[in-house]
């Protein structure tokens, strides 16, 4: 009997010829509706919004403006100075996506970063059915169960939330069946095609995600102990040779793009800010078999589950997945082995350090990832322990292939058998599509999470306004924290400004030193209630414009899940930067900075070639019953500098007599190495005066060098006049209810506390002096005791301003006012004295002495001699 060509339910159902590739086709353009389907609406909204729920959709935005304008620019892609303005940042941390980003490039252009943005996240979902159709169909040589298959990976809602949660470089999963796909075919067939295909897929996903190359390793040494202990028959000389092919190749295209960031992960700037959330985002064990809170229809039903556990990211495998998945392992016996392991074993690493049913820990049940982690620590760097899901899925698919493969050729058989009239083909042809719908059908069900949501594409039209402004110059957005900045990259990829703001996913410890060297920038980025008493409001603000800080813009609306700016500390930046913004409207308030009087962009005195001060103030202090010199001194970067430079100070008299001297780092928080030509920095200095110097003319001697080398740069002198009386070190401390004067350690000097009751809290207003810069986080307790027997009847340890404010950030002589709120609801009223103190969780409480006593207090805390009364309310 001559060759009869199969129908198209026998080629559904089973076939894999070449010329029947159109198949495949239609099922590619299957998985593109699919997607426009299970993302809907997006297709509706393709031009004014884009999909995802959180503002690491914004992240993702601007990584793809940002490959785009460096890649047309010419800049380097791992640096940026657009952000973290002056100084700029290394994106070695950040988390880039970078083919993704790369395809986005010419699709921008055309259709405009929108619409791109949204093509690219289409793409994904439809890629990642497609990918794991094109392994299944491989391994089980049918169409119709691999079609199933991929949409078990594709669809799954680890990916989906992935997807939905705009975390563009954990979706990009596409590559990663493709990758198997061909590492497989190198060990079955030896081709050298197949070898190049596997460096590249591994890649390309490595590219999108670095975690992706991890998981790739793990479930490569799963499939190879497989292979080399039931398929040795395959091995030989050439696989080996063909194996290393691939990672040479894979090697070679992702080097430039790995080395950069080895080299800072080596020199710390990477690991040092790595934080490590594995027992916080693991897997409960409960979610692989408890649907996605984002099922349109048993939402109410899951979310209080949800709600239990640690992470709400969903990891549900799916009942039709489990059955068929189950089914297939039945059936499939040694073929399905590799998959059953790289699938328990990802789901048991995506349970994390710490056991959780439930949202119950049961830390004294030991999991692979705590061994793991045990023995290579630097497998922590992945972080969430939940991102192994998405190996989970990918094996999962392959069970569900084998199950489906196994199933629809039992049920076409069995039909075909019975039905010789009607015609075996047309039967099959039936069989294969209803089974196939019905199925998918179910597993689609399963994994339902529409709506998609959707951020709108826009921006207040001030921004637009913004792009038109010519000149070379920044714009600082508040809030300006680390989390709300994201709201600013977006917006930067309307206006192109560069920002002070910043956010990379793994930024350097010192990306934010210049604005920790401005206490107005400091006390603004911790969205503290500003005081106009505690700052030279004038020249703060012009401190901004010396640096091109042009726009200071104030966000008025909440940036989802975080709130908008308290309106009490709305109304003091309000009132700090002045009553006639320069645009305003639902969103966002505009001031625009400006120079105050006298003050100079030019240097006044010269440094040698490195360094100028624009102004030089110096002013005779008192501090309770110490003296000073304060020196205020304002440095300009005349060339972008590469090295550390200390100052010493010296008061020297008429006849030329050091009066004073003391060295200091220029900028304790922002090292004058990574100062950029034109950037301007004030710094507060203090001489210890003796109470009996006179006051005249002195001369101030300047003089700096290199903090390393001790290599001196320059010295200048400047005249100076030093009053006879001093005047309060800040006008704030002239007012203080109870003067304590207590130093602890040589870090903090406590000055003095205003007491006074709330209801049912004792309200302390904590006045610290800084003596110098810390480098730990310490905390305060503040004890109320009863007098006599000492017993503390309420407490509180924190760290200052409720725990947003760490010591580490504090500056060199800032004056610093830390209000603690003291719960005394179960305290008898009476008469009580309040105690304080500092301590090191690590190392213990820091000395504490007596100034006017200069003796040590025992117990290392500061009691106050006033006692205060506590009410009821």
């Amino acid at each position: 009997m001559g060759y009869r060509k199969p129908t198209f339910g026998a080629q559904i159902s089973g076939w894999v010829r070449r010329d029947d590739r159109w198949i495949d086709l239609l099922a590619l353009l299957l998985y593109v509706l699919l997607s426009l389907a299970m993302s809907y609406p997006l297709l509706l909204h393709m031009s004014d919004s884009v999909a995802g729920r959180h503002m690491d959709t914004r992240v993702f935005q601007w990584n793809d403006w940002w490959v785009r304008k460096a890649l047309l620019e010419g800049r380097d892609l791992y640096h940026s100075d657009y952000i973290y303005y002056p100084s700029g940042v290394s994106l070695t941390g950040h988390n880039f996506n970078w083919v993704s980003s790369f395809l986005s490039v010419p699709l921008s252009l055309v259709l405009g970063p929108g619409v791109a943005y949204n093509l690219t996240f289409l793409f994904t979902l439809s890629m990642s059915g497609f990918s794991a159709y094109t392994l299944t169909r491989y391994l089980v040589r049918r169409r119709d169960a691999a079609f199933v298959a991929g949409l078990v990976f594709a669809f799954s809602p680890y990916h989906i939330s992935g997807n939905w949660a705009g975390q563009m470089n954990l979706a990009n999963v596409q590559w990663l069946p493709l990758f198997v796909l061909f590492l497989l075919r190198v060990v079955d067939r030896k081709r050298i095609g197949d070898a190049l295909l596997a460096g590249l897929f591994f890649a390309l996903a490595s590219l999108d995600c670095w975690f992706f190359a991890v998981f790739l390793c793990i479930w490569g040494g799963v499939f190879l102990a497989y292979s080399l202990l039931f398929e040795r028959k395959k091995w030989s000389g050439r696989v080996l040779a063909l194996l290393a092919l691939a990672a040479v190749g894979s090697g070679l295209l992702v080097a430039p793009f790995l080395l950069p960031v080895l080299a800072d992960s080596g020199q710390g700037a990477v690991e040092d800010a790595l934080g490590y959330y594995e027992d916080l985002k693991s897997t409960d064990l409960l979610a692989f078999v408890t649907p996605s809170s984002d099922h349109p229809l048993l939402t109410r039903y899951t979310e209080p589950v949800y709600e239990d556990f640690a992470h709400w990211r969903p990891a549900f495998l799916g009942y039709a997945s489990l059955l068929l998945a189950l089914y297939g392992v039945a059936t499939g016996r040694r073929r399905s082995l590799p998959w059953v392991l790289s699938g328990l074993l990802f789901a048991a690493l995506a349970l994390g350090a710490v056991l959780r049913i439930g949202g119950v820990e049961y830390p004294g049940v030991p999991t692979p990832y705590g061994v793991l982690t045990s023995a290579l620590p630097a497998l922590k760097i992945l972080r969430q322990t939940n991102r192994f899901n998405v190996m989970v899925s990918l094996s999962l698919s392959v069970l569900v292939g084998l199950g489906c493969a196994d199933l629809f050729a039992r049920l076409v058989r069995r039909l075909s058998a019975r039905s010789a009239t009607w015609g075996r083909y047309r039967v099959a042809t039936l069989a294969a599509c209803l089974s196939v719908c019905i199925l998918s059908a179910w597993v689609l069900f399963e994994y339902l999470a529409i709506p998609c949501p959707l951020l709108p594409y826009r921006v207040s039209p001030f921004y637009d306004t913004l792009a038109q402004e010519e000149g070379d110059w920044a714009i600082l957005e508040l809030p300006s924290e680390f989390l709300y900045s994201r709201r600013a990259l977006y917006a930067q990829t309307f206006h192109g400004k560069r920002v002070v703001n910043g956010y990379v996913a793994r930024a350097a410890p010192d990306a934010d030193a210049f604005v920790y060297s401005s206490s107005l920038l400091k006390a603004l980025q911790l969205r503290m209630t500003l005081d106009p008493e505690l700052y030279d409001v004038p020249a703060e603000i012009g401190l901004l414009a010396a640096n091109r800080i042009r726009y200071v813009l104030i966000n008025k609306t909440p940036m989802p899940p975080h709130p908008a700016v308290e309106e009490d500390v709305l109304a003091s930046w309000r009132a700090l930067f002045g009553t006639e913004p320069v645009y305003e409207d639902q969103e966002i308030v505009v001031y625009r900075t400006q120079l105050a009087p006298g003050q100079s962009v030019s240097p006044s005195l010269r440094l040698g070639d490195d360094l100028g001060l624009t102004d030089v103030q110096a002013r005779r202090t008192q501090l309770l019953d110490e003296q000073f010199l304060t020196v205020d001194l304002t440095w300009l970067a005349l060339r972008t500098l590469d090295r550390t430079y200390q100052c010493q100070l010296s008061l020297l008299d008429s006849t030329g007599e050091v009066a004073q001297s003391e060295v200091w780092r220029i900028s304790p928080h922002y090292p004058t190495s990574r100062w950029k030509a034109g950037v301007v920095v004030a710094e507060r200095y203090a001489l210890a005066l003796p109470p009996s110097l006179p006051g005249g003319d002195y001369r101030l001697a300047i003089a700096v060098a290199d903090a390393g080398s001790g290599q001196a740069l320059d010295t200048q002198a400047h005249q100076v006049r030093v009053a006879g009386e001093a005047v309060a070190f800040a006008p704030i401390l002239e007012d203080i209810q109870l003067p304590v004067d207590v130093t602890f350690g040589d870090q903090m000097w406590l000055l003095g506390v205003d007491l006074g009751q709330d209801r049912d809290h004792l309200v302390l207003d904590v006045y610290w002096q800084v003596l110098r810069t810390m480098g730990a986080n310490y905390k305060v307790f503040v004890h109320l005791i009863r007098p006599g027997d000492g017993a503390i009847v309420a407490q509180q340890d924190a760290m200052p301003r409720g725990w947003s404010y760490p010591t580490s950030l504090w500056s060199r002589q800032e004056v610093f006012v830390d209000r603690v709120l003291l719960d005394v609801s179960d305290v008898e009223p009476g008469e009580y004295q309040v105690a304080l103190g500092v301590y090191r969780p690590e190392t213990g409480r820091l000395d504490a002495v007596d100034n006017r006593e200069g003796s040590a207090i025992p117990e290392d805390r500061a009691v106050l001699s006033e006692r205060i009364t506590v009410v009821r309310p």
